[in-house]
């Protein structure tokens, strides 16, 4: 981890211990409606899918307010994908779709739900649409398929999937569009954010991308940066979702949307990404700006790159699928005890911080990576729960003036001080003694959380009534 995270995170930390003890939570209702169960969503058979059935797809079009509209089954292509995979044609329409000019790169992922007797199953997620743009119709990867993402799959992955005559002509009609536009369907494009490139690098990156015949857009990105989490402290369906392959100053990532989220898992895109089957990349959680609206070539999501909530760990044909670290933990936790997003934070702070101090001295190579990730993955324990517990431990009526205190904190503390702090140990005591006292630091910022759970309850208690 840099220098430059490390101080902000434990700024963090502190700034969190400081709300526990001045501010009570709610009781475990009043959280659940602040923070998704991540319970696995009902799945709808392909079996079960017939045509004319309605429902609803779910995705972001701003900021990080989920938007809803409709979808009408067409029909199913058998085996369009390849054999015994097969894809859900739906018809898109509400304001949303008008408003983006048809269906756009990013939407891949979006969740679609059909109405059933029982109530609304998941039946798929939007991954494939015409050539060009201006176009509302969808092809969805069957939520079956995306339920199998661990299994291993060396089928190849078309780009372009021919449509049945008779098909097509459902298509057309629904559409308003000739048969010749809908003999065929197109792997959603992927948006590509890519920050610290100047014009001339992001137009040498798209040559090359168009050379390699790789279905991204690129554009010039935001860095992401280490704030404050979404109060879920996770993914929800339908939020915007980022596989970065790096982050930093260089921050390059893809943009789809999240299909689903259960039991601690994320399942994302419903195509693949890089198609590398077992993969490692940090998930992201992504700030939508607009639907870049585009007649001619496609509309397509425009997104900075947020904090990290995961790791992504399959790229398959059916889509991506990862974990989702720290957030999942102190949930799971918090079914067994009151503080049980307090004890994440602080375990996390107490198992990473003498990773890292390990991490600063080693020479090998070889147990520099591993030792690097695993010092990594706990001391990013802090991003989903940190944000769940400060919502949880404060009043409705004063919960975002205490979030923009946390980040004022963390940035005052972080940027302010710990820059020229570290600066001024450097040039006394040498940069690698005064780098050790950053996961010194994060220790120490354990132990105040862990502080904090002894009277976590008992706060609970007093916000709860207090009339949150």
């Amino acid at each position: 981890m840099s220098a430059r995270r490390w101080p902000r995170a434990v700024a963090g930390l502190l700034a969190l211990a400081i709300a526990v003890a001045a501010w009570g939570a709610t009781a475990a209702n009043g959280a659940k409606a602040a923070i998704p169960s991540g319970e696995c969503p009902p799945i709808l058979p392909l079996d079960d899918v017939s045509t004319g059935m309605r429902g609803t797809a779910v995705s972001v079009t701003q900021g990080r307010t989920l938007s809803t509209f409709g979808a009408e089954v067409l029909g199913i292509l058998r085996d369009g994908v390849g054999p015994g995979r097969d894809i859900i044609i739906v018809d898109l329409s509400g304001p949303v779709v008008t408003a983006a000019g048809g269906l756009w790169a990013g939407a891949s992922g979006s969740p679609v739900f059909l109405r059933t007797g029982s109530g609304e199953s998941l039946a798929g997620a939007i991954a494939y649409g015409l050539a060009g743009g201006g176009s509302t119709l969808a092809g969805l990867t069957p939520a079956e398929d995306m339920e199998q993402l661990l299994d291993i799959d060396s089928a190849s992955v078309p780009t372009t999937v021919k449509v049945p005559r008779a098909l097509a002509a459902r298509m057309a009609e629904a559409a308003g569009l000739s048969v010749t536009q809908t003999a065929a369907i197109s792997r959603l494009k992927t948006p590509l954010s890519a920050s610290g490139l100047t014009d001339r690098g992001l137009r040498q990156m798209q040559a090359a991308i168009d050379r390699q015949g790789l279905p991204f857009i690129a554009y010039a990105g935001s860095s992401a940066p280490a704030d404050l989490p979404p109060p879920s402290g996770s993914l929800r369906a339908g939020d915007s979702f980022a596989a970065a392959m790096s982050v930093g100053d260089v921050t390059v990532a893809g943009i789809g949307t999240t299909t689903f989220v259960c039991d601690g898992k994320v399942v994302a895109f419903g195509h693949p990404f890089n198609w590398t089957g077992d993969t490692t990349m940090s998930i992201n959680a992504a700030d939508t700006i607009t639907i870049v609206a585009d007649p001619i070539f496609g509309s397509y999501k425009l997104a900075n790159i947020a904090e990290g909530v995961g790791t992504l760990t399959q790229d398959r044909l059916a889509g991506i699928a990862g974990v989702l670290f720290g957030g999942a933990l102190a949930d799971w936790l918090r079914r067994y005890t009151v503080t049980g997003r307090v004890l994440t934070i602080g375990l996390g702070l107490l198992i990473g911080g003498p990773l890292a101090i390990w991490l600063l001295t080693v020479r090998d190579l070889k147990i520099f990576v591993p030792v690097f990730v695993a010092a990594f993955f706990f001391l990013s324990w802090f991003n989903g729960p940190i944000a769940a517990v400060i919502f949880d431990v404060v009043p409705a009526k004063i919960s975002a003036t205490v979030a923009g205190a946390y980040l004022l904190f963390i940035h005052l503390v972080g940027d302010t001080v710990a820059f020229p702090l570290i600066g001024a140990l450097s040039d006394r005591f040498g940069l690698h003694r005064a780098v050790l006292v950053l996961p010194a630091v994060a220790v120490l910022g354990g132990l105040v959380i862990l502080g904090a759970g002894r009277t976590v309850g008992r706060d609970m208690e007093r916000a709860a009534a207090a009339g949150r």
